[in-house]
């Protein structure tokens, strides 16, 4: 099973608040000069610009239980996931929300366990 997803070509836009919608999904003028995975939460220039937006994208659509046990880091525009989740959907849910963030080409979950039902495997 593969454990990276790659993004698609055209944008996709997040269907909750405005103001964190533009933030996480739309390039403005001021993304212009910084790099998009470089891009931090106020739009100023922040190394771990991207794992941040997508960890606020996270928290808007996620209970914080969901996230509790999973690290969320960037390698250039390749987020990896590494911890745990509930289970497979859940952790569906988090690629394609990570993928709308705007600089998100590549999720890696190879990092990732599933808790379902008592049981833990990998992904």
């Amino acid at each position: 099973m593969n454990s990276w997803v790659q993004s698609p070509e055209s944008g996709l836009s997040f269907t909750s608040s405005l103001d964190r919608a533009t933030v996480l999904s739309q390039p403005s003028t001021l993304f212009g000069m910084i790099p998009p995975e470089r891009v931090g939460i106020q739009g100023e220039y922040d190394h771990e610009g991207l794992a941040k937006r997508i960890r606020l994208a996270f928290c808007d659509h996620l209970e914080a239980e969901d996230l509790d046990r999973l690290r969320i880091t960037q390698r250039g525009r390749v987020v990896v996931l590494v911890g745990s989740v509930a289970n497979q959907q859940t952790l569906t849910q988090l690629v394609d929300i990570a993928l709308e963030v705007y600089g998100t080409a590549t999720v890696e979950t190879h990092g990732v366990t599933l808790r379902s039902a008592g049981i833990v495997g990998c992904v």
